[in-house]
């Protein structure tokens, strides 16, 4: 079985979001509110997490909605796999300093 992975998600859905799909358009303001959110200032922040929290009431009803709450949660994802991926090289680092003492 094959993977995508996020970016490819993210252009995939770019172009689908061209042609009025719904889903797609989701999906690519999914991942704009997150990577926006951080950046922010806290009244922004507290917009975003208001429009996050209607997504998620509406998002079994409809497509738009679904596909924002994906685009969010594999941004999400892909933070987090980010972050796991530095936490290790760091690890694996000071392990190498300890180890030439």
């Amino acid at each position: 079985m094959s993977k995508y992975t996020f970016e490819e998600k993210l252009r995939y859905n770019r172009e689908r979001a061209k042609q009025n799909d719904l889903f797609a358009k989701g999906y690519v303001t999914g991942v704009e509110l997150y990577e926006e959110y951080p950046k922010s200032s806290p009244m922004r922040q507290a917009e975003i997490k208001e429009a996050v929290d209607a997504l998620k009431y509406t998002a079994y009803i409809m497509e738009f909605s679904r596909g924002a709450m994906c685009g969010y949660r594999d941004a999400a994802n892909e933070r987090k796999a980010k972050e796991k991926a530095r936490t290790a090289e760091r690890e694996a680092t000071r392990a190498a300093k300890r180890a030439s003492r």
